[in-house]
């Protein structure tokens, strides 16, 4: 269960700056005139740019964590909460943030464990389509996991 989403090469604190978000908010918020301003000032191109790396960045903080290990982010993909970096390969929990040991990130959801019982809490819904009619085989690992006592 992940999606791993690497760094975009822009510089996080310039483009979320005071400047470049008084920019967005005059380009969202204006009127067609306020953009051409903002055009001949700036450069079509450039404020094209301002705009999507904000509104990337606003989509990774609302739909990403950031890996315990490397930093990168991480979206959580369908499966369980136990995500593993494509970056650093290191796995992490979704729920709680922490990083989980390789040899055994599932000890983290059995009994004893930080977040136990909690494998696919939030994500069995989230992910299940119960409209489908075919078996994607998602109840068999659920059942595993059960049998485990893992969730």
């Amino acid at each position: 269960a992940v999606v791993s989403t690497q760094s975009t090469g822009v510089n996080k604190c310039e483009v979320m700056s005071a400047k470049y978000m008084e920019i967005y908010k005059i380009y969202q918020e204006g009127d067609p005139s306020h953009r051409l301003k903002l055009y001949k000032q700036y450069g079509r191109a450039r404020i094209e740019d301002i705009v999507a790396n904000i509104e990337s960045y606003k989509w990774l903080e609302e739909n990403s964590k950031e890996c315990p290990e490397c930093g990168a982010m991480i979206q959580l993909g369908p499966g369980c909460n136990k995500v593993q970096c494509s970056v650093c390969k290191g796995y992490m929990c979704w729920l709680c943030g922490k990083a989980l040991p390789k040899s055994s990130p599932y000890s983290h959801f059995g009994n004893g464990g930080t977040c136990h019982g909690k494998l696919f809490e939030g994500t069995r819904e989230e992910w299940h389509d119960e409209e489908e009619d075919e078996d994607d085989g998602f109840d068999v690992y659920f059942d595993e996991f059960e049998a485990l006592h893992i969730i």
